[in-house]
């Protein structure tokens, strides 16, 4: 990717992110995402929790786990800084600066399909994780049926009308994993644990009939 490429992507998504993301249907199907994401820990108390490319804090408000700390994390904290909400740590996803076992739950939303070496964060994930914490990830059903059509139809109309020309370049730019590789990365990392995978909005456990997964982890480090 051209230097000038990745300029322009990462300039019009840090402008236009909650423009996109937050607002109108895009908006509510994000809501969902989020709460469905955390449903499993409504009454749940994890004392330790580490969110992982936090962007603008978007999920946090949909966390009703009664913790002790929250770390917001991304390697640029320029939008949390605005958006506030818990200890705002700025940290590289593939080589978190934690100590093994430091964390009751670790979440990750939409980071891992935009990252050049995935697995190395999912390995961070396990490894700052403690034995028998929780581990919640988001991942798009990249390239699928579903998916590409509710990106025409979506996402790439709403980037048009906020000045970009080609947002389908500016989505592949961004967007530079599949799902096939990380599902399987996650997997391999998470080999001794309890995945519960959930595929979004039918259920039925295709990649090209779907939007998005949510995975539910428990770490079993024995």
């Amino acid at each position: 990717m051209s230097s000038r490429a990745g300029d322009q992507s990462s300039n019009f998504y840090n402008e236009n992110y909650k423009k996109i993301f937050s607002s109108g249907k895009i908006g509510l199907m994000w809501a969902s995402i989020h709460r469905q994401m955390e449903r499993p820990f409504n009454t749940a108390r994890s004392n330790s929790i580490l969110e992982i490319g936090a962007g603008s804090g978007e999920h946090l408000p949909f966390v009703q786990d009664d913790y002790t700390t929250y770390i917001q994390s991304d390697i640029d904290v320029s939008n949390l800084l605005i958006s506030g909400g818990g200890e705002i740590h700025e940290e590289d996803a593939t080589k978190l600066s934690y100590l093994d076992n430091s964390f009751d739950r670790t979440i990750v939303t939409c980071v891992l399909v935009h990252l050049y070496e995935p697995e190395l964060a999912i390995s961070e994930l396990v490894r700052v994780t403690k034995d028998g914490g929780s581990i919640t990830i988001y991942i798009p059903c990249e390239p699928g049926v579903l998916l590409r059509w509710a990106q025409r139809n979506f996402t790439e109309k709403k980037m048009r009308k906020l000045g970009t020309q080609n947002p389908r370049f500016l989505h592949f730019l961004e967007h530079r994993g599949n799902f096939f590789a990380l599902d399987f990365f996650i997997r391999q990392a998470n080999s001794e644990s309890k995945i519960k995978r959930t595929f979004y909005p039918f259920r039925i456990p295709l990649m090209s009939l779907n939007l998005y997964v949510i995975y539910q982890i428990r770490v079993s480090k024995q």
